[in-house]
């Protein structure tokens, strides 16, 4: 099965905080994430061990659908605990799934996809956000520096290895997002330009 993490999922963690220092991985992926309001439906897609659901905005009773392949990796996920939020955590592909949101939160995600699938990835999401809802996207990009796009490829050759990645090199998402028709609002790099976070929002 394509993009299964279940082979890494007891040491996915330290593999991500290996490679971005734990400071940062939280920066990245908690930038943005103060813009939700109170009673929102989320979904999180991809989102691994959970760890984001630890970082949600407190105080704010968001109603959150947890989408992982992995059964490892969800496994681990309902350990996690997301305050003042009610989670329903789900094992399925996310592009067999339907529903409207608010947000969406794509948070090293889209990088598993290769050329033909992110594209298809991406509208199957836009079509599940509201009007005036939102994509918050974190994840990798090029910045031209060798020994980070050494790295890159490093990584895709690894997880093609032991999760089945379909991706085999590192597109160019955030042109691929806004060919979707979702509108770039807020974008911020981090390390270098190597990872940024930004949110897109869905407009009329």
């Amino acid at each position: 099965m394509k993009n299964n993490f279940d082979r890494v999922a007891y040491v996915y963690d330290y593999l991500a905080k290996w490679i971005i220092k734990e400071r940062k991985l939280r920066e990245v992926q908690t930038a943005f994430l103060g813009c939700m309001h109170p009673g929102a439906r989320v979904l999180i897609v991809g989102g691994g061990t959970g760890e984001i659901l630890e970082w949600l905005p407190k105080g704010k009773h968001l109603f959150v659908d947890y989408v992982e392949l992995s059964a490892g990796m969800l496994e681990r996920a309902k350990l996690r605990t997301a305050q003042t939020s009610e989670t329903l955590f789900i094992q399925s592909n996310a592009l067999v799934l339907s529903g409207l949101y608010d947000f969406i939160i794509a948070h090293f995600f889209l990088d598993c996809f290769d050329e033909d699938e992110l594209p298809k990835m991406l509208k199957h999401l836009s079509n599940q956000v509201k009007v005036g809802g939102k994509l918050l996207v974190s994840d990798f990009c090029h910045n031209g520096k060798r020994k980070d796009e050494f790295l890159n490829r490093l990584m895709h050759l690894f997880f093609r290895l032991f999760a089945n990645l379909s991706s085999k090199k590192l597109q160019n998402i955030r042109a691929v997002i806004r060919a979707s028709g979702l509108v770039e609002t807020h974008y911020q790099p981090f390390d270098r330009g190597q990872l940024f976070s930004a949110v897109y929002e869905k407009r009329l």
